[in-house]
């Protein structure tokens, strides 16, 4: 796969005609939603040069893969075929932890790493369980971010939660 820019309206068109992991009701294998959507984005395209997507996480998510029964190696070798970007995070070492396993070592050239130049701890969890619960993100999240989530009502709950029924009431 050829890497070719893009730009911010490309992967919100991606995002709206794929609906986005933020639409699943269930939980989905990562693979399975970067290969939809390469298919999509390559779909429409007549460039001549294919659409690389690759998956972004922090650092974190490559201890993950390291741990057994987490990941599915075949899923691993797909990912890591394709090309990971990871943000390095406080507290973790993925050098080390690329240097340290075999599978990661084998693929370290598809593996980028970002360095973070301003500190940056919050989580895309934390963000989504806030956004649930119905807490404000503000100042988590950039502005911009935070308006486009809320436009498209993104990470809300089918229906609150009845406090009263979770006491017994």
């Amino acid at each position: 796969m050829l890497p070719v820019p893009t730009t911010a309206h490309g992967a919100e068109g991606c995002v709206g005609r794929l609906g986005g992991k933020v639409k699943q009701r269930e939980w989905t294998r990562t693979r399975l939603s970067l290969q939809r959507m390469h298919e999509e984005l390559n779909k429409g395209n007549d460039s001549g040069r294919e659409i690389k997507v690759m998956l972004l996480c922090g650092a974190d998510i490559l201890d993950s893969m390291v741990t057994p029964g987490v990941w599915m190696e075949s899923d691993l070798r797909l990912l890591l075929g394709c090309g990971v970007v990871a943000i390095k995070r406080q507290g973790s070492d993925p050098e080390k932890l690329i240097n340290d396993n075999d599978l990661l070592y084998a693929f370290r050239g598809n593996i980028l790493l970002v360095r973070e130049w301003v500190e940056n701890n919050v989580s895309s969890t934390a963000v989504r369980r806030a956004i649930a619960r119905g807490q404000s993100i503000r100042y988590w999240v950039a502005d911009e971010v935070k308006a486009y989530i809320e436009d498209r009502r993104l990470y809300l709950p089918e229906q609150p939660p009845d406090a009263t029924s979770a006491r017994g009431s």
